[in-house]
C-alpha cells in the first residue's frame, strides 16, 4: 500500500500515513490533471473534509436552543408537518 511520510507539528519524528491505493492513485490523477503537487491536492482534500465537519457540528448555545424549541413547540412543530 502506497504510504506518504508528514511531518506533525511539534513533534520530534514522522508518522507514517497509509493510503489505500485506489485513494492515492485517485490523487495523483487529480493532481497531475490540474497541474498540481500532490501534496497541495491532499491539503485541499483535508481542508474540505474538515470544513464539511465541522459545519455538520452546531455551537452549543445554538443546539441549546434548538432543543429548547423544539421542545416547547413539539406539537406545532408536527402539526405543520402534515
Amino acid at each position: 500500500m502506497p504510504s506518504l511520510k508528514i511531518n506533525i507539528p511539534n513533534q520530534t519524528e514522522s508518522d507514517m500515513l497509509v493510503l489505500d491505493n485506489y485513494i492515492f492513485s485517485s490523487l495523483e490523477r487529480i493532481a497531475t490533471s490540474e497541474h498540481k503537487q500532490l501534496q497541495t491536492i491532499i491539503d485541499e482534500a483535508l481542508a474540505e473534509y474538515i470544513e464539511r465537519k465541522q459545519k455538520t457540528v452546531l455551537r452549543p448555545n445554538v443546539q441549546a436552543a434548538l432543543d429548547s424549541s423544539l421542545f416547547e413547540f413539539d406539537e406545532l412543530y408536527q402539526e405543520l408537518a402534515k
